[in-house]
């Protein structure tokens, strides 16, 4: 075997060994964390929402300026799990209203925003595509609206949490991607090829299941038991903004999409990628013990 070879063979095998460890592994058990920043970092902010003290809609709409509530260590979080991770990668935790929630390993910093999608729903003049008529009492709801930020908490805790104890396989895949692009590649393509793992969505990959499960499980600590054995799974889906949005992304935008080794898909080749990404979700719930009985019963 030829040396080419045999490094493309080891490198399709380290993949494997991430993708067993990275769906192996039980959820994490970060609880203490989660509530650590909700009180220190945003319980003020949703007890003037509640009061009726909003924020500027400026500051909702995209585009506009960040806004910082408070930022911390992560040596400063409360579990053991969280206090291992940042012994090997510490990283500054920043907490208010931004464009999106994300883990920059490059820069060694977790940024946790507002949703926009529950926050546009308390402002009857901006329009949520994102957010169904019916759907915007629910969004009100004070339990849903901070389940919502305590669970993209818990989706990006844990892609840090990953990250510093598998290998460093999300900040070896960020290097790839700025490397594709130094040698001139399209942004569109190197992500569609690495982040995307060949998928449709980033969100269907292994890595992004995994932390979407963080989202559920907060969802579930948050649902008392009774409502939460009464739901079905799309009714679950469409109660957690982060899940929702890419089922709404996936159902109308993926005709075509770029494989592994970079070649179009045709439409003609399409698949109901919506349909795929809630058997990985079901899979997974499933194996975590996270479905209600409904969802149990449900023929999928």
């Amino acid at each position: 075997m030829n040396s080419s070879k045999l490094n493309l063979l080891v490198e399709r095998l380290a993949k494997e060994e991430i993708r067993k460890t990275l769906l192996g592994e039980a959820t994490l058990n970060i609880n203490k964390d989660v509530d650590y920043i909700f009180n220190r970092a945003f319980k003020q902010f949703y007890k003037d929402l509640f009061a009726g003290k909003k924020p500027y809609q400026s500051e909702v709409e995209s585009g506009s300026a960040p806004v910082t509530f408070d930022y911390m260590r992560s040596r400063e979080l409360p579990s053991a799990t969280s206090k291992k991770a940042s012994a090997v990668n510490p990283v500054t935790i920043f907490c208010g209203i931004y464009k999106g929630s994300f883990y920059n390993p490059t820069d060694k910093a977790i940024y946790i925003s507002v949703n926009k999608s529950a926050l546009r729903a308390y402002y009857d003049d901006i329009t949520a595509d994102d957010i169904d008529p019916e759907q915007r009492d629910s969004y009100r709801s004070e339990t849903e609206t901070t389940s919502t930020v305590k669970s993209t908490t818990y989706h990006e805790l844990s892609h840090w949490i990953r990250d510093s104890l598998n290998n460093s396989h999300i900040g070896k895949m960020m290097n790839r991607i700025k490397s594709s692009m130094d040698t001139g590649k399209s942004q569109d393509s190197v992500v569609r090829k690495i982040k995307n793992q060949g998928l449709p969505h980033t969100y269907m990959t292994n890595y992004e299941i995994d932390a979407l499960i963080h989202n559920i499980k907060q969802f579930k600590r948050d649902t008392p038991k009774a409502k939460w054995n009464s739901l079905t799974l799309l009714e679950m889906i469409r109660m957690i903004p982060s899940i929702n949005n890419v089922y709404i992304d996936i159902s109308k935008k993926y005709m075509e999409f770029y494989g592994s080794r970079g070649d179009l898909n045709k439409p003609s080749w399409r698949k109901d990628w919506a349909k795929e990404y809630v058997k990985l979700l079901l899979k997974r719930m499933y194996k975590e013990g996270l479905l209600g009985d409904n969802m149990k019963r449900m023929k999928y």
